[in-house]
């Protein structure tokens, strides 16, 4: 069984199955931009794995996927914008993840990019337009239910504008992954 739950076309946000919290962002045409400190993030909360998808673009740093508790992948972070960051689904809190990288090419700012995260029991991957950037093998633990979201930098970092075109959140079956 899946869950969708997408930011365009107008239409599809008036819908009755769209379940976005949509206060942290501004309509600007055709995309969704989060105003600072904020983010956009699923009224329901999700357990058990699932797969990310969304089309973003950053004016520079920090587009940061958020899933479970303390799961979070980062794209072109501040400190270190080649440096793909990932924090493990531990059921802790955010800041005592352990996190995993992989060296990437950072992402030209205002270039649109789709990004896929797909997560469960047995590990992960992450995608950027097609491309598998990472790969984890690993016992997770996906019991805590969490928002999934997708933000911008967060002091006391520098901030960034972070645009979204689609946000879909897939519900995947047990050991889904294709290892």
């Amino acid at each position: 069984m899946a869950k969708i739950v997408e930011l365009a076309p107008e239409a599809a946000l008036q819908a009755e199955d769209v379940r976005l919290d949509l206060s942290g962002a501004k309509r600007e045409g055709d995309y969704w931009r989060i105003n600072p400190r904020q983010k956009i993030a699923t009224k329901d909360a999700y357990s058990g794995p699932l797969e990310v998808r969304t089309v973003a673009r950053t004016d520079g740093t920090n587009i940061r996927l958020h899933a479970y508790r303390s799961a979070r992948v980062i794209f072109n972070w501040e400190n270190n914008p080649r440096e793909l960051r990932v924090h493990r689904p531990e059921n802790t809190d955010p800041e005592r993840a352990s996190v995993a990288t992989a060296q990437v090419v950072p992402l030209e700012p205002g270039k649109w990019y789709a990004f896929t995260w797909r997560i469960d029991e047995k590990g992960m991957t992450v995608s950027v337009d097609g491309k598998q950037v990472f790969e984890e093998r690993g016992k997770y633990d996906l019991s805590a239910r969490a928002p999934v979201a997708i933000s911008g930098g967060q002091p006391p970092g520098p901030e960034s504008v972070v645009d979204v075109k689609a946000f879909t959140v897939v519900k995947l079956g047990r050991w889904a992954a294709p290892w």
